[in-house]
């Protein structure tokens, strides 16, 4: 839950929105959000889905990322109906699972890919590109969300970037971020898309920003 402080918009092209509402333009502003997230080195997440998409599906994932593509962090998944939390670490292009017993497995990094592989969400591949290509950018409002004051913006994307990010995403077109009005990071991300019997709406929240937190093989 977030104290939302609205401007609303109606009708407006981008340059309406700058001089009519004092807000910038939806392009200009995703087009800053990519260069401040291409320089982002860490990254704390936290992601939550309403809805399955598939028999193997994310519930929940929160985690640290480093922009070397290193990962870690603790997964919900809903396999079948069959609810498991897993902890994970990627590094290297390898995949660790935590079994029962407190030891990791080494796996194909693959296997992470199938349901969701958190290690592209930053550099070149990942926010970065999916802001970058975004089309039809709208600036929906400025509003204060876990209070930092930000841009809302909606957009449309057939990226694939935008299913390297986020889990499950196939058929989605659209989506919207909230954007610090300060530095331009991302503060919240929502998706929501077609999904086995119904909608799956995905929301991804990004905090600690360069932070850095080791992440290294398990011993």
């Amino acid at each position: 839950m977030f104290l939302a402080v609205t401007l609303p918009i109606s009708g407006c092209s981008h340059t309406d929105e700058a001089r009519i509402d004092g807000l910038p333009a939806g392009s200009d502003v995703l087009a800053r959000s990519a260069s401040a997230m291409a320089s982002v080195r860490y990254l704390h997440f936290t992601l939550d889905a309403v809805g399955s998409s598939g028999n193997e599906s994310v519930r929940h994932v929160e985690g640290n990322v480093s922009r070397e593509g290193s990962a870690e962090g603790r997964a919900t998944i809903d396999r079948s109906g069959v609810v498991s939390d897993i902890e994970f670490v990627i590094v290297a292009q390898s995949l660790y699972i935590k079994g029962e017993d407190g030891k990791y497995a080494e796996l194909p990094l693959s296997l992470a890919a199938a349901v969701y592989d958190p290690s592209h969400l930053l550099g070149d591949s990942g926010f970065a590109r999916l802001l970058r290509t975004a089309t039809n950018a709208r600036t929906m409002a400025r509003e204060v969300i876990y209070g930092i004051d930000a841009f809302l913006i909606a957009f449309d994307s057939d990226d694939p970037a935008l299913t390297a990010i986020l889990p499950g995403l196939t058929t989605v077109r659209s989506g919207r971020v909230w954007v610090d009005a300060a530095n331009y990071r991302i503060v919240q991300g929502e998706f929501t898309f077609p999904g086995l019997s119904g909608p799956v709406t995905l929301t991804i929240i990004c905090t600690a920003y360069d932070i850095p937190v080791p992440i290294a093989r398990p011993g």
